[in-house]
């Protein structure tokens, strides 16, 4: 299928359909909206030819004058509508912002291991500011980085807008020189989005997407392409 211009305007032209995309564009071009605006260029041009023709005025050349208009119109359209189709910072943390794949740390056998559990509880019933002061506590009070614990104190931050600090306790675990070390830059990226930095969260996943064994490398990649 292909668009085609001719005498009775903008019409399908069918051919062997090789892939989605032509399916998708077929839909948009015989959506509602789409057409309406199709009867709107035609109404204005069958207008300009009729005040051309009281002129004497041939209307080959006119003709050609507005199929270049609607071409353009439709560049237009098509552009506005595919940037405009995107996916927002918005989009990419709702779609991201999956709290149950934290590790639980009820059974870690920690030192201050109440601290743990009762912080973990106020998170899982979604009592950020307490969970907060368990976990800011725990991290205060221990010597030894938990990443763990960093995770769920710089995430309960992040779910109370407190961006600041919970970028800073992210950068804590990039800077631990661990195996995790790399979740860092994941959640980093989670905060920016929130906040609405795209520019701050798309250079924080291609740091991601450039180094295979990070943690949700290929997702990362995966929303870059998306973002494109």
């Amino acid at each position: 299928m292909r668009l085609q211009y001719g005498e009775d305007g903008w019409d399908f032209i069918d051919e062997h359909k090789n892939n989605d995309a032509l399916d998708a564009l077929e839909t948009l071009l015989k959506s509602k909206e789409f057409q309406h605006k199709k009867k709107v260029i035609q109404r204005a041009g069958d207008l300009y030819f009729k005040n051309e023709k009281s002129k004497g005025v041939s209307n080959k050349k006119p003709q050609l004058y507005f199929a270049l208009a609607i071409a353009a119109a439709l560049v237009l359209f098509f552009g506005i509508l595919f940037k405009d189709s995107g996916l927002t910072s918005t989009e990419v943390y709702s779609n991201n912002s999956n709290w149950d794949e934290l590790p639980s740390l009820v059974s870690r056998g920690e030192t201050n291991a109440v601290l743990l559990s009762k912080g973990e509880d106020a998170f899982t019933n979604k009592d950020y500011p307490l969970a907060e002061a368990r976990f800011s506590a725990y991290v205060d009070t221990n010597k030894e980085v938990s990443i763990t614990a960093l995770l769920y104190l710089g995430v309960s931050q992040l779910e109370l807008e407190n961006y600041t600090s919970a970028l800073e306790n992210f950068q804590k675990i990039i800077d631990s020189n661990t195996l995790d070390h790399s979740k860092g830059y994941w959640y980093k990226a989670l905060v920016y989005f929130k906040k609405g930095d795209k520019e701050n969260a798309i250079k924080t996943l291609e740091i991601i997407a450039t180094n295979p064994e990070y943690y949700k490398h290929s997702k990362a990649k995966e929303i870059l392409e998306a973002l494109q």
